[in-house]
């Protein structure tokens, strides 16, 4: 059950009489990721013979609806036309901006037509439903720019805070709603996407109320992809929409939801590109055949096949086939080569996870041969030990030798088992095949290549490192994620923690070990399977697929890869809570066969960063793209995430000037203190933000300060009377809360200034900058 279905359920179970929802982000959606990108699309031909250049527009924009609200802080929010009255320029100019304004939003908006259906089944059941919005635009605008003609919508009672003069955020215009519509707060359900204008204010004001939002923190996401990168990018509108289409988080708990959210908001739009990015690969090399090794290819097949469907391509066949380094390991050893058991063994001792036990019985040996080393020793680690005064390495090539023979036998079965395979489940000659793996280093498609003897038509891989080039005189790939500097090193970074998206992609199937005969037909051996991810795996799977079907209908191009890459950045680096936990309940196994299973994220690697020293080096690591030890720190920003998701953003300085991170600290911050009572300095923009979190923690505003009131000026923010610093420290206010994030030292000087001259002792402060300042004038 979806959230839609859930909303009618909501209003029978509740016996709801009256439904109101919020507009933007719920009803109406952008095609960006942030509303603010909407200003950087205004047509730049408008600015031809002004001095402002049109890169600076959106900034401009933003400051100067920041100085409407300033110049008529009077009401709780501002109209469109005083946002333009507040630019320095001609009216025509400003007439001008504000029309291209519209007229972008025009063109990016979609209207959400799940919910739209949901408005016609309440209105036939008899409910009263109606729009609510904290917005500068007006109702007529609004109606006009983005309902555009559906009569179903305009013909909804539509109150919006720029005409009323107050907000949701403040309480006040669910209390202007109640008094018009003679709503019953009892029967009353609002559901919009801000969890505080739409949830926590709500419920302050008697309401029941439902949050219209994915499971997972996609405000977190798509404000750290807009720290990398202001360009509009990802449509906000697709992501959103895709993952509110699928099971609502509130029907089952846990992890297997958040799964389903990362494929459609995170990851969909990310195979997307890469599915049509293979698209016009084939077409320009005409390939007709693509083989998706397994075990990716549980994940990549279906989502080939389904992005071919939307399409409309009917030529190309997508098939998987069931082979691992393992099993084309032994299958691709050219055995006439003179060195050829040395080649596999300096091979096989390097692979992460491959121990003794498995040498001793790759080459059929016992492990007890081998002085006092463990069996389960791995031989990556133990490669300079020494045996009996010789080299480990030594040994090891000294008893393969012994059983040569019956190696050799063993690779010539395996791969005439695997030719037979082949030759049963192609339905084409491998030379005329494309061969898709996920990365990094192309070692399956070399081997494929080796045992047939010739190259497939093409090698295509998501991501891929230097790697690729040990094979630059056999194999040749094609890379979505190529090597080196073009994206940032994307790649690089990506194989330092393939554990972070590989465990999603293995499907219910364990890894190929061989191939038998099996009275007269191949079959694949395969390795244990992880079935405790299979819930994890399908729902993340799901979520990518539906993240095409919406892309598909909204009639979306796929992301170029520098886009596609820009969102991996994000993801690797700075992963939301959310995602991060998600892994710590997600087994993987290493791919080099099935025996090495671990937790992609464990106590033992959080214990490992609680230091300070370990975590910065983390930090360090993570931020500047630099190697940590695989196998010990599988993802260290997932790890850090569990603990902070901040972490990383905070060291590369992308909260300096985060609101909403800011209102975080101060109300966590209070709540460890036991502040129920407080003077709030700053009486403007960042206030009428903080207010509703502030009703929601149950701490009451018992002076709201700003330096204006000591000017003479007398006026009200958000239902508060503005006073003076001095006259709320002679009320009696020691506790305050500084509400800006500029001039934080000014505004503590100005506090203790007036302190000293009133004698006042044991006076509080909370910033957003730092954790607490206790100031004590002499007396």
């Amino acid at each position: 059950m979806n959230i839609y279905r859930h909303i009618l359920q909501r209003v029978t179970g509740r016996q709801i009489k009256t439904v109101t929802f919020d507009i933007f982000d719920t009803l109406i959606f952008r095609h960006v990721s942030d509303p603010l990108q909407v200003f950087s699309l205004i047509d730049s031909s408008i600015f031809a013979g002004h001095r402002v250049p049109a890169p600076d527009y959106p900034s401009l924009r933003v400051h100067a609806e920041a100085l409407a609200r300033q110049l008529h802080n009077e009401r709780e929010d501002i109209q469109f036309e005083q946002i333009f009255s507040a630019m320095p320029f001609s009216p025509a100019l400003r007439s001008a901006l504000a029309l291209a304004e519209c007229e972008a939003e025009t063109q990016i908006s979609v209207v959400n037509t799940a919910l739209v259906d949901v408005i016609r089944q309440l209105k036939e059941q008899g409910i009263q439903v109606a729009l609510i919005s904290d917005m500068y635009f007006s109702a007529a605008q609004i109606r006009e720019i983005f309902f555009r003609g559906n009569e179903d919508l305009c013909q909804l009672p539509l109150f919006v805070s720029s005409e009323t003069g107050v907000t949701k955020q403040s309480g006040k215009l669910f209390l202007h709603v109640k008094e018009v519509l003679k709503a019953s707060p009892e029967s009353w359900l609002h559901a919009g996407d801000n969890k505080a204008s739409d949830v926590d204010a709500a419920l302050a004001a008697g309401l029941d109320a439902l949050h219209f939002s994915p499971a997972i923190d996609v405000h977190f996401i798509t404000r750290m992809e807009m720290a990398l990168s202001p360009e509009p990018g990802v449509s906000g509108a697709a992501r959103t929409l895709s993952c509110l289409e699928q099971p609502a988080h509130s029907e089952k708990g846990g992890a297997e939801y958040i799964a389903r959210d990362l494929g459609s908001f995170v990851w969909g739009p990310v195979m997307q590109a890469f599915a049509g990015w293979l698209r016009a690969q084939c077409e320009a090399a005409n390939i007709r055949h693509i083989l998706c090794v397994m075990r990716e290819g549980a994940f990549f097949t279906p989502l080939l096949r389904k992005y071919f469907a939307l399409q409309g391509e009917d030529c190309i066949t997508v098939e998987s086939l069931y082979v691992s380094r393992l099993s084309a390991f032994w299958a691709g050893i050219n055995t006439e080569k003179a060195d050829w058991l040395e080649q596999a063994v300096d091979t096989l001792i390097h692979y992460n996870g491959y121990t003794l036990q498995n040498f001793a019985d790759d080459f059929y040996l016992s492990s007890d041969g081998f002085g006092s080393l463990s069996p389960s020793v791995c031989l990556r680690s133990a490669g300079n030990m020494m045996v009996d005064g010789r080299t480990l390495r030594q040994v090891l090539l000294e008893k393969a030798h012994k059983n040569s023979a019956r190696i050799q036998q063993k690779v010539a079965t395996q791969k005439s088992l695997f030719l037979r395979y082949t030759r049963d489940v192609l339905r084409a000659d491998f030379g005329d095949c494309a061969v898709v793996d996920f990365g990094d280093g192309g070692t399956i498609q070399h081997s494929l290549e080796s045992i047939f003897g010739s190259p497939a038509k093409a090698n295509f891989l998501f991501f891929a490192t230097n790697r690729i080039y040990r094979f630059l005189n056999h194999t040749t790939y094609s890379v979505f994620l190529p090597p080196g500097g073009l994206y940032d090193r994307i790649a690089e970074r990506l194989a330092r923690s393939p554990e972070c998206i590989e465990a999603l992609l293995l499907g219910s199937e364990g890894s190929t070990l061989s191939y038998v005969d099996d009275d007269g037909e191949v079959r694949p051996v395969t390795g244990r399977a992880l079935p405790e991810n299979s819930a994890f795996c399908d729902a993340f799977l799901e979520g990518c697929l539906t993240y095409m079907d919406m892309a598909h209908k909204m009639e979306l191009p796929p992301l170029p890869a520098s886009q596609a890459a820009l969102v991996v950045k994000r993801y690797l680096m700075m992963p939301c809570e959310d995602e991060a936990t998600l892994f710590a309940q997600l087994k993987h196994q290493d791919n080099f066969g099935s025996e090495n299973e671990f937790y992609v994220i464990d106590e033992e690697q959080k214990t490992k960063l609680k230091a300070d020293s370990a975590r910065q080096q983390a930090v360090a690591q993570v931020t500047s793209g630099g190697a940590w030890q695989k196998g010990e720190l599988h993802w260290p920003a997932g790890v850090l995430a569990t603990e902070d998701k901040n972490t990383v953003p905070r060291f590369m300085g992308l909260l300096k000037n985060d609101k909403q991170q800011a209102i975080n600290f101060l109300i966590n911050r209070m709540a460890s203190l036991g502040w129920q009572n407080i003077g709030v300095y700053g009486a403007g923009e960042f206030f009428v933000a903080l207010a509703p979190s502030l009703r929601a923690a149950g701490i009451a505003v018992s002076h709201l300060i700003d330096r204006k009131a000591g000017l003479g000026k007398h006026y009200q923010v958000a239902g508060y009377t503005v006073v003076s610093a001095g006259a709320a420290l002679e009320q009696g206010c020691r506790r305050i809360v500084i509400a800006s994030q500029a001039f934080q030292q000014e505004i503590k000087d100005t506090i203790m200034l007036e302190a000293q001259k009133q004698e006042c002792c044991g006076i509080e402060i909370i910033a957003p900058d730092d954790e607490q300042l206790k100031i004590n004038p002499d007396r």
